[in-house]
C-alpha cells in the first residue's frame, strides 16, 4: 500500500499474535526502538574497516489505558511465560501514514506497573522484546 501524504491517527492499528490491541492510550503510545547497530567502524593505523550487521532486534512499547481489555491478554501471556509454556509471537503495526511494520519473535519483557488510587486511571506500559523488525518497503 502507498504511504499517505498526510497523517491520520485513526489508521493506527496494532495486532499481536492475531489479536487487535484495543484500549491504546492517547499520544505516541506505540513505540518501536531498535536495539542493535546496523553498522560499525573500527579504525586501524592505515585504514578503517566497516562491519555491516543484520541485527534486527528491537523493543515494542505500548501504553495501554487502565481500562484496556488487552491487559487481560498481557496477564495471560505473563502467566504462560512463568509456567514455561510461553511462545514467540508476531505483530504488525500500521501507522498514521499507512506504513506497515512487521515484528517477528515477540516475547513479553514487562507487563507494566500497577498504579491505582488517584483521581484518574494510569496508563500501563507493556514492553515486548522483538527478534526481527521488518520495516515498510513501499513508497
Amino acid at each position: 500500500m502507498a504511504r499517505f501524504k498526510f497523517y491520520n491517527r485513526s489508521t493506527n492499528t496494532l495486532v499481536i499474535d492475531g489479536v487487535a490491541v484495543k484500549g491504546i492510550a492517547d499520544g505516541d503510545a506505540i513505540r518501536i526502538r531498535e536495539l542493535g547497530d546496523k553498522s560499525s567502524v573500527k579504525k586501524g593505523l592505515d585504514r578503517a574497516e566497516t562491519s555491516i550487521s543484520n541485527d534486527g532486534t528491537a523493543e515494542l512499547e505500548i501504553d495501554l489505558l487502565s481500562t484496556s481489555p488487552y491487559i487481560a491478554t498481557v496477564n495471560n501471556q505473563d502467566r504462560r511465560q512463568q509456567e514455561g509454556s510461553g511462545r514467540l509471537m508476531d505483530a504488525s503495526v500500521r501507522t498514521g501514514v499507512n506504513e506497515s511494520e512487521k515484528l517477528q519473535g515477540l516475547a513479553l519483557k514487562r507487563k507494566g506497573d500497577l498504579s491505582t488510587g488517584g483521581p484518574s486511571g494510569q496508563n500501563k506500559t507493556v514492553i515486548y522484546t522483538v527478534e526481527r523488525w521488518i520495516g515498510d518497503e513501499t513508497q
